[in-house]
């Protein structure tokens, strides 16, 4: 398929690509309604070693073994960060119900890379709790950090964390990202509205448009026909004057007087030494205008000034005495 086809796609079926696409918009807005509002805060510490200066030569060397030793436990103090023990502690400062198990769940820490430093992230109901427990969380880790170095939680040791930056309240809960839902619910929404208008296009057997008939058939259209609503069953014949006139009376007719002029126009010049003679108007299913067609196409070509013989060879339904309000036989 071409950009053409893709076009002709939306323009036939444009209105369910749309409601579709919408569809999913507000699919994703009453998603992010129902969904439950949680809110992130950070705290970050540090991991140190105890300094010892004395302002001798060896501070230097103190120092770079205080780096190595804080290298050494970063990592190890990330693990314990996610530990139930540190949980457990920070339910106990702030007189959580929650389990241990279920707190560690809403928390996560991280190192940073090429730093001795830990960012702690907590994802709460709220925004005070989130605030509270990222707090209370580098407490703990503090005082379990001192609890392995020493075996007294409130004694530092030869390596100790330190806060750094306190928590901030929230201002906007971190999920549901109502902006991310809606973008998402359109890509989807477009996506199966796509999908629709391709599977109506693949399974609808109608001819849509001349390029499709020349497509199927591999013949040249030679004119094409407007729908003309003034036409009724007893008057549906171009005046005389094959349509030319744009008289009051007549003038809604111009097109397609000016669409079976094209018509005659190309019958003459399909073979310009040998033009057709004799020509026969049909169509698959009753009432699809042949008789109007061919009516309209002799008064055309006899105002052209040719001598034309209309023959009806519809024997079971004859309408062209009807069109020309002959009598019938």
């Amino acid at each position: 398929m071409d950009l053409r086809e893709y076009l002709r796609v939306f323009r036939a079926h444009w209105l369910g690509m749309v409601l579709i696409t919408f569809l999913g918009v507000a699919v994703a807005f009453g998603w992010s309604l129902l969904q439950p509002k949680a809110y992130t805060a950070d705290a970050s510490a540090i991991v140190q070693a105890a300094s010892s200066s004395t302002g001798s030569s060896s501070d230097l060397s103190s120092a770079m073994l205080g780096n190595s030793l804080t290298a050494g436990r970063v990592k190890t103090y990330v693990t314990l960060g996610q530990s139930r023990a540190v949980a457990q502690g920070v339910i106990d400062r702030l007189h959580l119900t929650i389990r241990a198990e279920q707190l560690v769940a809403k928390v996560a820490v991280a190192n940073v890379v090429d730093t001795a430093n830990l960012e702690v992230t907590v994802t709460a109901s709220t925004p005070e709790m989130a605030r509270s427990i990222a707090e209370a969380w580098v407490k703990s880790m503090a005082s379990e950090v001192n609890r392995l170095e020493t075996g007294d939680p409130d004694r530092q040791g030869a390596v100790f964390l330190s806060p750094i930056d306190s928590a901030r309240l929230p201002d906007a809960p971190s999920s549901p990202n109502t902006r991310l839902a809606l973008a998402l619910g359109a890509l989807v929404g477009l996506a199966v509205a796509v999908g629709y208008g391709l599977l109506r296009y693949t399974l609808d057997r109608r001819i849509r448009s001349v390029e499709q008939v020349e497509r199927e058939t591999g013949k040249p259209v030679v004119g094409t026909i407007p729908e003309e609503k003034s036409f009724t069953a007893d008057n549906r014949l171009l005046p005389f004057d094959g349509g030319t006139s744009r008289s009051s009376e007549s003038a809604h007719l111009f097109g397609i007087g000016e669409a079976m002029r094209e018509l005659r126009t190309n019958l003459q010049y399909m073979d310009v030494d040998n033009p057709p003679r004799i020509i026969v108007v049909t169509s698959p299913l009753p009432g699809d205008g042949k008789s109007t067609i061919s009516s309209n196409l002799a008064v055309t070509l006899a105002s052209s000034g040719q001598p034309v013989v209309l023959i009806d060879g519809d024997l079971r339904r004859p309408m062209v005495d009807t069109v020309f309000g002959l009598p019938k036989g």
